[in-house]
């Protein structure tokens, strides 16, 4: 059985949190054995802020039990104006939002430090980790974008090619 961890950002575009979910709902769906893709969601708190005012329960981090068949899953982080303490003048334009400052800043939130710390241990732990969107940072963060091919939105490419020299993008 493999067993997937989506690690939910506070503050998240529910979307993204959902797609996550429905691709693995639809991997159970087209006939992947029974029981064998599970999944749970994790973040810092048993509650979760996504964005638009959403929220949902989740397994707090303190609380988590992964093995080596676990994947953690990093969806975006979330880099708009519903991450509390990320942003105070709101949204922005779509180019504030992708600034180098605004991405720094993103990256020093403590779940972004969290979750990176977890996905360096997991994967030392002999773990799979994977990340979609802006998630990579987390993964560079964690060191794991060294020597390794990584796609991310274009709107990253240039930071992360400053912030982690070493990933192939």
């Amino acid at each position: 059985m493999t067993s997937f961890t989506i690690l939910v950002p506070e503050g998240v575009l529910a979307g993204s949190v959902g797609a996550s979910l429905d691709i693995l709902s639809f991997a159970r769906r087209c006939g992947a054995p029974p029981g064998s893709v599970d999944w749970q969601v994790a973040s810092l708190a048993p509650q979760v802020a996504l964005s638009s005012g959403m929220s949902m329960s989740a397994t707090p981090l303190a609380g988590l039990r992964l093995s080596k068949q676990s994947v953690l899953v990093i969806p975006c982080i979330g880099l708009d104006g519903d991450v509390p303490g990320y942003s105070a003048t709101g949204q922005g334009n779509i180019n504030e939002r992708y600034a180098p400052e605004r991405l720094q800043a993103r990256m020093a939130a403590p779940d972004a430090i969290a979750y990176a710390r977890l996905a360096a241990q997991h994967y030392a732990a002999g773990g799979r980790v994977a990340a979609s969107c802006s998630g990579v940072l987390l993964l560079g963060m964690a060191g794991l974008l060294d020597g390794r091919r990584a796609t991310t939105h274009w709107r990253l490419g240039d930071f992360v090619r400053r912030q982690f020299p070493k990933a192939r993008l």
